[in-house]
């Protein structure tokens, strides 16, 4: 197997990363956005902030979301990776390769550093050795990450979550989207209407008398 076919594998495995890391910085993302939804909501519901301390902890939050971006996804996909380090994620994962893929690279994009330590033919058989043994292997099996499974998961509960919120107090969540950027809307309140109706003279008109 040629050194480009082992280098096309190696980059279809940098994009399996790639991915890995986007769908857990959106995961992680969508986690946060849903606490700090509800954390927005219920500390105003309960508390009555008032609007500067509303927007105030809406920009908080604001920042808070903009550093999980920069970490979790802007940084590690500018990241780059070379061939030489997915080689060893798939050392790893196959131990049975014993390091002679990364050695094969390293001969390989090397070879006039290398060319007095191994003989040609050394070098020849350790590459062709290592590259037919690494064509056979599925190097996205090197990858694989149950912390991404659970991420998952964790987003779709929380999203879930702030949407049956959302479903379940419509009002009140209606009357927070408007509050939490300052407007001066009120909570909606519940009135309760008690009506009593009075014995009176029966020359008289009955009186009823509405208590909120």
């Amino acid at each position: 197997m040629s050194l480009s076919l082992i280098e096309s594998k190696l980059s279809q495995l940098r994009g399996h990363i790639r991915l890995m890391f986007l769908s857990y910085g959106l995961g992680l993302l969508l986690v946060w956005v849903a606490g700090l939804a509800l954390w927005l909501f219920w500390s105003d519901y309960l508390l009555n902030l008032p609007a500067g301390v509303r927007v105030t902890f809406l920009v908080l939050s604001c920042l808070v979301l903009a550093v999980i971006v920069i970490r979790n996804i802007v940084y590690p996909l500018s990241r780059t990776l070379t061939d030489e380090e997915n080689a060893l994620l798939v050392e790893r994962e196959y131990p049975l390769l014993n390091d002679r893929l990364i050695t094969s690279l390293q001969f390989l994009k090397n070879q006039e550093r290398y060319k007095d330590v191994a003989s040609e033919k050394m070098i020849e058989s350790v590459v062709g050795e290592s590259f037919d043994l690494a064509g056979k292997l599925n190097f996205g099996d090197a990858v694989r990450s149950r912390r991404l499974l659970y991420m998952v998961v964790a987003s779709v509960c929380a999203m879930s979550v702030v949407f049956a919120h959302a479903y379940f107090a419509r009002d009140p969540m209606s009357t927070w989207a408007r509050r939490a950027f300052g407007a001066d809307v009120a909570w909606p309140t519940r009135t309760k209407l008690d009506v009593k109706f009075l014995e009176a003279d029966p020359t008289q008109k009955v009186k009823a008398v509405m208590m909120v």
